[in-house]
């Protein structure tokens, strides 16, 4: 409003506005005993700072070794679509784990923010099957068991060579990038035998005769 009942006859520039921002607006009285007076006011549009909703262009891929990245498909503030903002976070990997990407908003939603997540999962590998069998020689022999990618021997559990005759166990376990193809990733026993040799006995006179 403006004066009393004699001055509300005025104009103004006020306009309507969309974007974030303190504006003025300049009422002039156009008739009665004020006319051609002045007057300002202000207002303002804030920003809009709720949660963002994010999709990104993939959520979940399987360990091979290679860099995996995601990228922003979109970005929501309910359901209006944001296309000002900056993006932090972790869009490339390559080792298994999950990622985080933050979403902050400008300009019309300075200091929306959103977070999305997306990960990298273990690579399947089968358990190694036991060797075939080893024959006493008198030398020390070695387990011969394939060690599948991503695995290792945990020395301290496991006879990877011997000498004598027996059954021995080699155990394995999977690294932070695997898992076995059960599903679980602990140690996994792998059991190699040495047999014992065959002696052939020959005698010095086969046939003998009663007296």
């Amino acid at each position: 409003s403006v004066g009393g009942a004699e001055t509300t006859a005025f104009t103004s520039d006020l306009a309507s506005k969309t974007d974030v921002g303190t504006y003025t607006v300049t009422a002039t009285i156009s008739s009665g005993n004020y006319a051609g007076s002045k007057g300002t006011a202000t207002w303002s549009i804030t920003a809009n700072t709720s949660t963002l909703t994010i999709e990104l262009s993939a959520t979940s891929f399987t360990y091979d070794g290679t860099e995996k990245s995601v990228t922003v498909k979109s970005v929501k503030s309910g359901s209006t679509a944001i296309t000002t903002y900056t993006t932090t976070g972790t869009l490339k990997a390559t080792n298994v784990g999950t990622y985080t990407v933050t979403v902050t908003g400008t300009g019309n939603f300075a200091g929306a923010k959103g977070t999305a997540t997306w990960s990298i999962g273990r690579a399947s590998v089968s358990v190694p099957a036991s060797p075939s069998a080893k024959t006493y020689n008198g030398a020390n022999q070695a387990h011969g068991i394939t060690i599948p990618g991503g695995t290792s021997i945990v020395t301290a559990s496991s006879t990877t060579s011997a000498i004598n005759a027996g059954t021995y166990t080699v155990t394995f376990q999977v690294d932070g990038n695997h898992k076995w193809s059960d599903g679980s990733t602990g140690t996994k026993a792998v059991t190699w035998k040495i047999n014992p040799k065959s002696l052939a006995i020959s005698w010095s006179n086969a046939s003998l005769t009663y007296t």
